[in-house]
């Protein structure tokens, strides 16, 4: 989850948290990511990460 603490920082539910904040508030939710294809025939045609 540390590599998605730079656009995290960004995020109004996140602003003005330390790092060690968000990353317990990730922990508490049991976020997640998940990695999978995008659609081609949406336009996309790259993988994609998400976080849940």
């Amino acid at each position: 989850m540390k590599k998605f603490l730079p656009i995290l920082r960004n995020s109004p539910f996140f602003k003005g948290l330390t790092d060690d904040e968000i990353l317990s508030i990730l922990h508490c939710v049991e976020a997640t990511t998940v990695s999978k294809e995008r659609d081609p025939s949406k336009g996309c045609s790259t993988w994609g990460t998400y976080l849940f």
